[in-house]
């Protein structure tokens, strides 16, 4: 049985539409979301080109840097933001922590490809959850990134390599860990993204300036 997979035009349609879509999201949202968009794809183009041409940890099928990876990441990023400002429900949060340290252990100890990369990406979550944005949005973040990264693995739109280029990091296809990764670019992407907000403002004027620094909130 082959692996399904998007061919060249397929990937553009892929690129297409969720560029519009994207855009669609975007355009209706605040500056300060605006920005933060901007900031998590600027963030996880960069690990991207790390992940692939300097750690390998994965390969795209076409062997090159599809044009909608910025998209996707996009969309991500803006979904999880979304999501996050209704409060996930209890059952969530133990869903979503439960079934990543469930596929921690698989990958650990059952997996026919040793996956070290789940205990990497809880220590992340454990880390960045202690801001009060970040604690809204990582349940959220955990139940969009999981299906999109099983999906982009079985249509071969892209695959993780057994272990990166030192050959220590043991990786699954999808890794556990990436979870863990998309908490950590969001992260970034938020702490950056307080900073350009607010260095914008600061450059209008002083009364902007101090509106800026009480714009985000937790739900944000």
């Amino acid at each position: 049985m082959t692996e399904p997979h998007f061919g060249p035009l397929g990937q553009l349609v892929l690129g297409l539409a969720a560029g519009g879509n994207v855009t669609f999201m975007a355009w209706h949202e605040s500056s300060w979301v605006q920005v933060q968009i901007l900031c998590a794809v600027a963030v996880a183009c960069t690990l991207e080109f790390v992940g692939t041409h300097g750690m390998q940890w994965w390969d795209y099928r076409l062997g090159n840097f599809p044009a909608w990876v910025p998209v996707g990441h996009a969309a991500i990023f803006l979904t999880s933001v979304i999501l996050a400002r209704t409060p996930a429900p209890r059952w969530l949060h133990r869903a979503a922590y439960a079934g990543l340290a469930a596929w921690t252990l698989w990958g650990l100890l059952l997996a026919e490809r040793t996956d070290y990369s789940g205990v990497i990406g809880l220590l992340l979550i454990a880390a960045v959850r202690q801001h009060p944005v970040m604690r809204a949005r990582i349940p959220w973040i955990i139940a969009v990134t999981v299906p999109c990264e099983f999906a982009g693995t079985l249509f071969g739109l892209y695959s993780y390599r057994p272990h990166d280029i030192t050959g220590l990091l043991l990786m699954g296809n999808p890794p556990s860990g990436l979870p863990g990764g998309y908490a950590l670019v969001d992260f970034a992407a938020l702490l950056m993204a307080i900073a350009v907000y607010q260095a914008w403002h600061r450059h209008r004027g002083p009364a902007e300036a101090r509106s800026a620094l009480t714009t985000p909130s937790p739900t944000q």
